[in-house]
This record gives structure tokens, C-alpha cells and sequence, in this order.
């Protein structure tokens, strides 16, 4: 048999047919940038296909034109862009997105178009060829309304001291909302990994910052002194929550330390802010956010399970994906407090969320409840319904309704076949029984009188009554 095998494979090989073949729409899509040419307001641009965020074009126009054929187009914006076009073979496509980070797809074009209405600033620009797309590539999504809303303050925090928690939200299914409380305009790095780090633990929503800038302090005091020199007050930033947690109506919300973990002014105002909110929103009847987690909180206090393996991240456990994550943020790795705290030094590594003692990413405390208390590990949803599952409940309810119905409407048809048939019987019967029905008392034949179907019972057992009195007198007689 196996050397029956081996001369078939021989032979399929000889005539050119593959035992096993893969279809260019199933293998992953090639990049084939280095076989187009990029222009930019009719120039050709070198910066725009060199893989560096540190390099960036201010255009109005970008043309590509390719000599295969192009099935998608991945681009990395410098800042978030204002609505603009997509043109091709295909049509032209108005986009209103603002992501930083934008996936086009094609059916297969050799020149591509985009037009914007202002000067808009791209840093990378990417070519695909047909089949599935690599997983580095964001293709970002809007979320409505989220299960959780986690809330750092800068754009690495969330794999810091919120370790474990997006990775282990997103593999069991939940829609995060990541909301940032200060940007990094000031810089051309921290806005892609900030991209960069949430997509890696399987985040597909796109984050909200805020228009707060990133400024350093020490105290609560001295973080509210330092934007107010910026023109921001401290109510801004409650109010900012307060419209946020409106929007996206979230279950459950995390947010930082009290203390702002390792003293930053910052965390404090996050803190402040983010608390306040939740309770104006709740007295203001704006939004009433069922489960607040403060991380080191000190009363109901909880331990979160970042460690367990999960199949959604091939077995890797929730905190080492937050690992992976931080690692998009190079321009960070420079402080080596935070790379020693979160992967420990080469003579004792890191591997666990456990092993982290001081400002602990497992530790926080369930700060507000309006559905009780925690009593199992990892009940970051307890007592709660996500807003898929709502969706599907109540889908269930409706097709359950649906088929109650039908099945009311199917029995209903089926009595009155059946009384139509009755009647029917009863007529015929009528008909034939016309002249010994003559003779019945004309009690019986009133409408007002006795059911019919009764009636004709009573007949039927007074004629058997007499059949027996009939035959018992023939057999007296035979006898």
C-alpha cells in the first residue's frame, strides 16, 4: 500500500497536480509595496513605503499604481485624518473613519486614489496581494455600547498596571472600550503604539483619547495646577467621563490607583475624575455603571486570575500577552523601572502576574456595585449579562414568541378544519335520518334545546337500547 502511495504522489506530481492545493483567497496576502509606485500630490515619495512612523508626508493627494493586481491597502496615518476619498476601478468610496490606522480592501485593482480635503499627514503606506490578512494589520472597529470601559491615563498604561485584564476580557469575548485620558501629540511614536500594544491583546475596538495633553506631576495639587496652566479645569475632565460613560454605557469600569500607582499626578486626576463621574452620571440619571474596579482599592477587595492559560491566545496566559503587548512601546523601554517591574531583571524574570508585589495588576477593589459583591474568582461580570448576551436573550425571546404564535395560529386552522368537518358529518346525517328524526319529540329539534351533538347521542343509544330488547325477544321466542 505505501508503495501504491508513494507511485500515486509520483505520479500526480509528473502531470503537475498538487495532492494538496491552497487557494490564493485562503494563503495569507502577500506584501508587495516594492512593486508599486506611491506618489504623493503627484510626486514620487520614498518616505511613505519605508516602514518608519518617524518619517511622515503633509498631502493632499496619494496615488498608487501597481504592476499586480492589489486586493488591500494598509495605512498608517501621523495624525487621525479628516473624511476623505477612496478611489479605483472599482468606484470611489467616501470614508468617514478617523482611525490612525486604516485597512482598504480591493477586488483586485492595479491603481488606487486618495483624495483629501485638507493636508493630511501619512507616515506608512502598505500593499497586499490577494488572501487572508497578515494579523498585524488593524482593521479597527466602532463599538456602540461597551462591556467594559478600562480607563488609563497614558497610552501604556493599559499593559501595565491594567496587565492582563484587556487580553483576558477579549478572549472571553467581551467588547472593551479602551479610554485614554491624555494623548501624545507631542510625539510621532506614541500614538502607533499605543495602536499597536491594544491590538495585540485582541482588542478589535478602537480606543478613545482625549484631547487632554500628557503632562508630568507628582500630586493631585500639583496635575490639576498644571493643566489649569493649559487652560484646562478640573471639572473638564469629570465632565469629559461624565459624556463618555453616556456614550458608551459601559457594565463594568476600571480604572487606576488613588494614589496613581507609583506617585504619578496624573493617575491621581484620572482617579478623581473618573469616580466623580460615575456618581454624577449615576444622581443625573445620564448612566448608572453597575460595577466600578479602582486598581489597590482597599475595601471589597479582589484578585483577579491574570495567570490561567486561554486557548483564544493559543494557551498563553492573559498577563504574558500584556507582556508582548508593552513591547510595542519601545519609546518606554528606556525607564527601566517599568521594563524591571513588569519583566522583572535576568536574574529573576518575570513570567507571572503573581509574582508582582508592589502595585500588584491582579489587585483592585470593586469601589462601586449596584448588583452586590464578588464571590468567585475572575467575577469581573458577575451578576451581570453582557450586551451580547442581552442581544441573544432577547433574540430567543422573540423567536420563542414567534413560534408560540405560529403554533397557536397552526392549532386554531386545525379546530376550525375540524368543526367545518363536524358540521359537514352533521348535515349528511341530517339528510339521511330525515324521516326517522320525524318522530323524535320536537323538543329535541329546538335550537334552544339540548346541544346537537348530544342529541344525536341520546339517538344513537335509544336505537342500541332497542336492537337489545329486539334481540332478547327473538331469542325467547326461539327458545
Amino acid at each position: 500500500m505505501k508503495i501504491i502511495a508513494l507511485l500515486l504522489i509520483l505520479v500526480s506530481m509528473f502531470i503537475g497536480i498538487s495532492p494538496i492545493t491552497v487557494s490564493a483567497e485562503d494563503a495569507e496576502a502577500e506584501e508587495i509595496t516594492d512593486l508599486c509606485v506611491i506618489h504623493g500630490d503627484g510626486k514620487v515619495n520614498a518616505s511613505l513605503s519605508d516602514d518608519s512612523i518617524y518619517t511622515y508626508a503633509k498631502l493632499n493627494t496619494v496615488s498608487i499604481g501597481c504592476e499586480e493586481d492589489v486586493y488591500g491597502v494598509y495605512v498608517k496615518f501621523d495624525r487621525e485624518p479628516l473624511p476623505f476619498t477612496v478611489k479605483s476601478q472599482g468606484g470611489e468610496t467616501s470614508v468617514n473613519d478617523s482611525y490612525l490606522h486604516q485597512y482598504f480592501s480591493f477586488g483586485g485593482v492595479k491603481e488606487i486614489e486618495l483624495n483629501f480635503s485638507e493636508e493630511t499627514s501619512i507616515a506608512d503606506i502598505y500593499v497586499f496581494s490577494q488572501g487572508e490578512t497578515p494579523s498585524w494589520v488593524q482593521k479597527w472597529e466602532t463599538a456602540d455600547k461597551a462591556d467594559i470601559m478600562i480607563c488609563p491615563t497614558h497610552s501604556d498604561d493599559d499593559q501595565l498596571y491594567f496587565a492582563g485584564m484587556l487580553p483576558w476580557c477579549a478572549a472571553n469575548g467581551y467588547t472593551v472600550q479602551v479610554v485614554y485620558l491624555t494623548n501624545h501629540l507631542n510625539t510621532h511614536d506614541r500614538p502607533h503604539e499605543l495602536l499597536e500594544g491594544i491590538w495585540q491583546t485582541g482588542v478589535k475596538y478602537y480606543p478613545l483619547v482625549a484631547h487632554f495633553p500628557d503632562l508630568y506631576s507628582l500630586s493631585l495639587e500639583d496635575a490639576i495646577s498644571a493643566f489649569k496652566a493649559y487652560g484646562y479645569e478640573y471639572e473638564d475632565f469629570t465632565e469629559f467621563y461624565v459624556e463618555v460613560l453616556g456614550r458608551y454605557k459601559p457594565l463594568v469600569v476600571a480604572g487606576h490607583d488613588e494614589n496613581g500607582e507609583y506617585g504619578h499626578g496624573a493617575h491621581m486626576l484620572n482617579f478623581k475624575a473618573l469616580t466623580e463621574a460615575v456618581e454624577i452620571a449615576a444622581r443625573d440619571g445620564i448612566w448608572d455603571v453597575p460595577k466600578t474596579y479602582i486598581h489597590s482599592w482597599k475595601e471589597n477587595t479582589v484578585t483577579f486570575n491574570w495567570d490561567e492559560p486561554l486557548e483564544y491566545f493559543d494557551g498563553k496566559s492573559a498577563f504574558n500577552v500584556s507582556q508582548e503587548a508593552f513591547d510595542a512601546h519601545k519609546s518606554q523601554h528606556r525607564f527601566e523601572s517599568l521594563t524591571n517591574w513588569l519583566y522583572g531583571t535576568e536574574s529573576a524574570p518575570i513570567s507571572r502576574a503573581s509574582q508582582i508585589r508592589s502595585h500588584s495588576p491582579c489587585r483592585y477593589g470593586l469601589y462601586r456595585s449596584t448588583v452586590g459583591l464578588d464571590t468567585t474568582e475572575n467575577g469581573l461580570f458577575e451578576h451581570l449579562r453582557s450586551y451580547k448576551e442581552q442581544a441573544d436573550a432577547e433574540e430567543s425571546s422573540v423567536e420563542e414568541s414567534l413560534s408560540r404564535e405560529e403554533s397557536y395560529t397552526e392549532e386554531s386552522e386545525s379546530f376550525e378544519e375540524s368543526v367545518f368537518v363536524s358540521q359537514e358529518d352533521s348535515d349528511s346525517l341530517n339528510e339521511t335520518t330525515e324521516d326517522e328524526s320525524s318522530e323524535i319529540p320536537s323538543a329535541i329539534d329546538n335550537d334552544n334545546s339540548l346541544p346537537k351533538v348530544a342529541v344525536w347521542g341520546l339517538v344513537a343509544v335509544s336505537f342500541a337500547v332497542l336492537a337489545l330488547i329486539i334481540k332478547k325477544a327473538i331469542r325467547k321466542n326461539n327458545g
